[in-house]
């Protein structure tokens, strides 16, 4: 019972590849890298491309950023976001209308 248990296994794994087909780049791939290694110039963007993803460049860039991210929010100051509040409610304040004073007509001839 257990060899026909097995077996059973066996075929199953080897038939789940039966209705696989071989695995092929697309058409343009090809003429396209052919194309690139003929052209042969390297532009500004290839030079700056290169460069950046170097990880000599990108992983002290990171933690760079990283450390000046933390330095920014560790030196926040929260006392001046509260005075902040109060200016901008007390201009917002000041420009409060009622609703009689927009509707107020002084001069109703023309």
């Amino acid at each position: 019972m257990k060899d026909n248990y097995i077996n059973k296994l066996a075929e199953e794994t080897l038939s789940c590849m039966d209705n696989h087909k071989k695995a092929c780049a697309p058409p343009y791939l090809l003429t396209r890298i052919h194309a690139r290694l003929l052209q042969g110039k390297v532009t500004v963007w290839d030079r700056i491309s290169s460069f950046i993803t170097r990880p000599v460049i990108t992983v002290p860039g990171l933690v760079i950023l990283i450390v000046l991210n933390l330095f920014i929010i560790s030196s926040n100051n929260n006392t001046e976001t509260f005075i902040g509040l109060k200016d901008e409610t007390s201009v917002a304040q000041g420009f409060n209308i009622t609703e009689v004073a927009l509707y107020d007509v002084e001069n109703v001839e023309p």
